[in-house]
């Protein structure tokens, strides 16, 4: 009596006998991470034009922390994180850990101001002013996903079009097929006395 996990097995097994990842699998996976991609960048994009919609009172932040953190490898860069704190209308004061970070040396110092714009209603959203790293992140992100998403998007017009095409074929060989058999084709006409 065999066991249910050697059935399995031996299910798993059959077929074309190749225990590799299907090209159609490949395909998917690029197309799911690249939906991911594009969703995340997407969503990255609309949250900067929400807080840039909503963020309508001027201010300035005060540079008070900067954090060197090296390159993991070398690949990577060396970065410089910024902490800022600025005071809001009705005299609260919000600080915010890593609101910035460059990879120049010496671009953000202890004591430097910037300008900001924060949320009235909110005031611990904020935007800063002229700092458009997140565009950056948007279009990349964007480009992945769409490089991820198209192979797959690709496979599927040319599948479908085969298959389209394959239809027309087999409709077309059946009318030729009953042109062929019709007993009111002209060629086969009888001789009249």
């Amino acid at each position: 009596m065999s066991s249910s996990y050697e059935s399995e097995l031996t299910i798993a097994s059959a077929g074309n006998g190749d225990s590799g990842i299907s090209p159609s699998t490949i395909l998917r996976i690029f197309f799911v991470v690249g939906l991911f991609i594009l969703l995340g960048s997407g969503y990255a994009g609309y949250q900067h034009w929400h807080l840039s919609q909503v963020c309508t009172q001027p201010s300035s932040a005060r540079i008070v922390d900067v954090r060197y953190e090296p390159a993991v490898d070398e690949d990577d860069s060396d970065t410089w994180t910024a902490t800022i704190q600025y005071t809001a209308d009705g005299g609260l004061e919000y600080t915010k850990p890593g609101a910035v970070s460059t990879s120049t040396e010496g671009k953000y110092q202890v004591g430097d101001e910037i300008a900001i714009r924060y949320n009235p209603s909110n005031p611990s959203e904020y935007i800063i002013i002229g700092d458009n790293s997140w565009l950056g992140f948007a279009i990349i992100g964007s480009i992945l996903g769409i490089v991820f998403i198209l192979p797959y998007s690709i496979a599927l017009i040319v599948r479908f079009r085969r298959r389209r095409a394959a239809v027309r074929l087999a409709a077309q060989r059946e009318e030729n097929l009953r042109a062929a058999q019709s007993p009111w084709d002209s060629s086969q006409e009888t001789p009249q006395d």
